[in-house]
C-alpha cells in the first residue's frame, strides 16, 4: 500500500476476518486484531486506522485496545455505535 503512494491504510475487521476464513462477525477477539493491526503498523511508515467494531467489550476493553494499539504505533482506530454483535454494515435489516 505504502509503495503504491497511498498515504494512509483503514485496517478493515472484514479484512481481516477474512483472512482467518471467518465472517465479519466478531468472532476473532480483539487481541488477535490487535496483534494484526500491530502487524500492520510493522510494515509500514504510514499511518494506520484500525476497525475496532465497537469496542470489544466495555469501557474497560476499550482503553486497553486503544492502549495497546497505541503502543504497536497504529495512528488511529474507529469504534462503531453499534450493538454487540455486530452485524455486517452490507446486511440489510
Amino acid at each position: 500500500m505504502q509503495q503504491a503512494g497511498y498515504s494512509a491504510i483503514w485496517g478493515s475487521g472484514l479484512c481481516v476476518s477474512a483472512r482467518y476464513g471467518l465472517p465479519d462477525a466478531n468472532i476473532i477477539g480483539s487481541d488477535t486484531m490487535i496483534r494484526e493491526y500491530c502487524k500492520m503498523a510493522e510494515a509500514v511508515d504510514i499511518p494506520i486506522l484500525a476497525d475496532c467494531d465497537t469496542g470489544y467489550g466495555d469501557f474497560h476493553n476499550v482503553i486497553y485496545t486503544v492502549r495497546q494499539l497505541e503502543a504497536c504505533g497504529v495512528s488511529g482506530l474507529c469504534i462503531e455505535d453499534k450493538k454487540f454483535p455486530k452485524l455486517n454494515s452490507f446486511i440489510h435489516r
